[in-house]
């Protein structure tokens, strides 16, 4: 589906033809999933089944993806059967649904893998922040600039030293802003 289309490329290009549609759809594509791959998050509304470790007394877990939507289940399970009677009650839990973390009203078990949450993530298209948008489709449209005639892949491969990637290698492909927004958005940052 994406968060983002050819149309909105080919307007900040001023493009008018279908020459490069193909291009562009690539393009679109490949800038939600690079932001993706370099926050760890998945950005685009999806449902999520994660488990979580907890140390005794501890009663915050930080949820892999934001902003939250809404949240099928908690459960609290050493044994990681995750049934009714490990569920935990909604009243008992708050999620900060912009930043993705749950704080519980008590305290988690102890345990591996012994906090499972279900729940639904992330952006459609008209609720992207406006600032990622233009900030995604100036990406793009470097792309598109610098590959109109050469395989992104090839353009990706080169600019990241064959497969090697450091910060001075990436900061060649990716507007400064691209780079500023992937590092203020991963999760590193909020835990």
């Amino acid at each position: 589906m994406g968060l983002l289309t050819k149309e909105e490329l080919k307007t900040e290009l001023r493009i008018t033809t279908t020459d490069y549609d193909d291009m562009m759809d690539e393009l679109v594509v490949a800038v939600q999933s690079v932001f993706d791959v370099f926050t760890g998050r998945i950005v685009e509304k999806t449902t999520h089944t994660e488990q979580h470790s907890s140390d005794f007394n501890n009663s915050k877990i930080y949820l892999d993806n934001y902003p939250i939507l809404s949240t099928a289940s908690v459960h609290d399970d050493p044994d990681w059967v995750y049934d009714d009677d490990t569920l935990i009650d909604a009243s008992k839990y708050k999620i900060n649904t912009r930043t993705g973390i749950l704080f519980y009203n008590g305290c988690f078990n102890d345990g591996f893998d012994n906090v499972q949450v279900i729940y639904t993530a992330g952006y459609v298209s008209g609720t992207l922040p406006a600032g990622w948008r233009k900030i995604w489709i100036r990406q793009a449209a470097l792309w598109y600039q610098e590959s109109k005639f050469k395989d992104i892949a090839k353009v990706m491969t080169s600019q990241t030293g064959g497969g090697t990637v450091t910060k001075k290698s990436l900061e060649r492909g990716f507007l400064p802003e691209f780079w500023e927004l992937i590092v203020n958005e991963s999760r590193t940052t909020h835990a």
